[in-house]
């Protein structure tokens, strides 16, 4: 049966051997897994090994492309790239917008696999059936931005993954950037590369996909381009990009500040970093991904002061000025882009530099490091120590070198009870304070999530607290597919159980992060139901599919997920509240702000076990260990690994 949607292979590239070769997906393979993220970890528990270096030149690289990517859906374009993590000893997946999944499948391929390691300095070139290994030595050493204008030119402007000179070296807060913009591979995917000496995969498709059934597609389709269209935010969000959520997230939630102790000052936060100035002094042009109504990421250029004339560009913006605003304390919009561009041209991960940096510097108030561990450097919150310290990660020079290896080896490292003031989750920064959004969705997902405690799971109605009354969020569980009796498990008379209504939402976005649907529906209020994903993929694929069978899939995921990781010795012990959240928090007013529930309920740590007693329950694995069962492994569809970890005694961990 020839499948629509899919591009119908896996590319496989063995930089060892120069080895390039073919190979088709199976019908059995897509049902069962979709794409993106859960057919790339599919992959990756055969080819990953329990222990393996990420730096094995055996490791693989694997970029899985969401089963719908490519058909001009709103909100599809998600592709997942699979590795295991240097800087968490994770194995899990980043993943992207942009045009680099779109490529990817109108080249003919729904999976790269790239293992071995070059001699040399190379790239990747995929031109459809053209696959070549070519030699990089021109872009080495260049930032990412020189080297993917240098690789647009040469190959008539492909999607490009680019390192930077930081994952060159093998630096592990690195992230890559595709097409100079969107952020790929958190977690140091660019040390992985480096480790392979390969500078960018560049990928280039002209064939386009097939569409089962266009206008079933249509019909489903057209009403959600009009939704958005018709949405309250969308001129805003337009206009605005992130920066359209301004004055809900930094000024009514606030955000945390000093290594998670206070909260940045409202009123600095207006002065200095307010829309106005934004759209006065820093905003450029909105760029959009592949088949997006909404441009949110952003190209900036500073018109006026310090630093005037520079260019450079932003995804997810709000979020790199949260960063540099409220951790680094920078001081102006002006620096904040000046830092960003840094980081860009580099190839260092803004979200756990800006948290590393955060913490040495109240390492250094605490008097647990001195001028001689930061090589006279004398360190506060500020621009100064910022940009000394970023030009020292990027380089892997002095204490920039310990920070830049995450918390985990920084941890080791430094000694002397540092790790009582760092502020992770399986050595990831979490992306969240629960105490100042309350503990939801979002917040908890970062304590459970397998990889690191940077997840994008939500349920629309819960995201950023807004204040919702009980109905909304039944109403928002009827659409993800639940049944009655799911419903009546999750929710009571007064709220919702946090633990049991993340399984199920952790579930949506692994079905619909592998259908490649997932992004723009959180930007302006745009919600495609699980009902409608099922229609969606059954019109692309002419696979029919129904709401029950993705929800069988998501629960596949998710299984997967987890036993991949219980290889590497993660299990519930693993799944740690970080401390600081059981602290009270300083609001600019002296207000002591604690975490609780989304309905504002105080929770103590003996609360928060409770809700992964009840994450672990809905989910039906063992409460204790955190991990499936042998017979729940079985009942998703995946009883040869079940016999696999039953066998290696892994069922058996704690």
């Amino acid at each position: 049966m020839e499948l629509g949607g899919y591009g119908g292979s896996i590319l496989r590239v063995n930089l060892t051997t120069g080895e390039i070769k073919k190979e088709p997906i199976s019908v059995e393979f897509a049902k069962n897994f979709l794409g993106g993220p859960a057919g790339a970890l599919r992959l990756a528990y055969d080819l990953i090994p329990p222990g393996m270096d990420p730096y094995d030149e055996k490791a693989p690289i694997i970029y899985g492309v969401g089963a719908c990517v490519g058909a001009f859906l709103p909100s599809g374009r998600t592709t997942a790239c699979v590795y295991k993590m240097p800087m968490y000893g994770t194995i899990g997946w980043a993943h992207v917008g942009d045009d680099l999944g779109s490529n990817i499948k109108w080249a003919g391929y729904d999976f790269i696999v790239i293992t071995g390691k070059s001699d040399k300095p190379v790239y990747l070139s995929v031109y459809n059936d053209d696959v070549e290994i070519c030699d990089g030595s021109e872009v080495w050493g260049k930032d990412i931005y020189e080297a993917t204008d240098i690789i647009w030119a040469r190959h008539d402007n492909p999607s490009v993954h680019c390192i930077g000179p930081a994952g060159e070296r093998m630096v592990r807060t690195t992230v890559g950037l595709v097409n100079k913009l969107s952020t790929l591979g958190k977690g140091g995917l660019p040390a992985v590369m480096g480790s392979k000496n390969l500078k960018a995969v560049a990928v280039k498709g002209t064939r386009g996909i097939r569409v089962a059934d266009p206008e079933r597609l249509k019909k489903v389709v057209d009403p959600m381009v009009e939704c958005i269209k018709k949405d309250p935010n969308y001129e805003k969000i337009v206009g605005l990009g992130t920066m359209a959520g301004w004055d809900g997230w930094f000024i009514r939630q606030g955000a945390s500040h000093h290594n998670w102790r206070t909260v940045l000052p409202r009123d600095k936060a207006r002065k200095n970093f307010g829309v106005d100035i934004y759209e006065s002094n820093i905003k450029g042009e909105r760029i959009a991904c592949a088949g997006c109504p909404v441009a949110c990421k952003d190209r900036v250029r500073i018109r006026s002061g310090e630093f005037a004339g520079l260019e450079t560009y932003g995804s997810s913006f709000y979020g790199r000025l949260s960063n540099f605003a409220a951790r680094s304390d920078v001081g102006t919009f002006n620096r904040m882009v000046k830092c960003l561009d840094y980081c860009n041209r580099m190839g260092v991960c803004v979200h756990e530099i800006t948290a590393l940096i955060d913490w040495a510097v109240d390492l250094y108030k605490h008097g647990i490091i001195d001028k001689k561990d930061t090589g006279g450097l004398e360190l506060d919150w500020g621009f100064e120590t910022t940009i000394k310290l970023l030009e020292q990660v990027a380089n892997r020079e002095g204490l920039g070198a310990i920070l830049g290896e995450g918390y985990l080896r920084a941890i080791k490292k430094i000694g002397r009870g540092c790790e009582k003031l760092a502020i992770h989750v399986k050595g990831g920064t979490p992306l969240y304070d629960a105490r100042v959004n309350r503990l939801q969705v979002t917040e908890f997902s970062e304590v459970i999530n397998p990889r690191h405690g940077h997840p994008r799971t939500t349920v629309p109605t819960t995201y950023m607290s807004r204040d919702l009354p009980l109905s909304a969020f039944i109403k928002a569980a009827e659409r993800m597919a639940l049944s009655e009796s799911d419903i009546k498990r999750v929710f009571s008379s007064t709220g919702f159980n946090v633990g049991r209504l993340t399984k199920w939402a952790v579930e949506r976005e692994i079905y619909n992060d592998s259908m490649g649907a997932q992004c723009i529906r959180l930007r302006v209020g745009l919600d495609f139901d699980t009902y409608e994903m099922a229609e969606i993929y059954s019109a692309v694929t002419g696979l029919e599919t129904t709401a029950q069978d993705l929800l069988d899939a998501g629960a596949r995921g998710q299984v997967l997920y987890k036993v991949i990781n219980l290889r590497e010795g993660f299990t519930r012990k693993d799944d740690k509240f970080p401390d600081r959240w059981f602290e009270p928090l300083i609001s600019e007013t002296g207000e002591e702000v604690y975490l609780a529930d989304y309905f504002k309920n105080p929770l103590s740590r003996e609360d928060c076990e409770k809700i992964l007693d009840d994450y672990y329950d809905e989910l039906d694995w063992d409460i204790k260990l955190g991990i499936p069962t042998k017979r729940r492994i079985i009942e998703v569809g995946l009883g040869d690994i079940a016999e696999d970890l039953d066998k290696s005694g892994y069922l058996k961990a704690g």
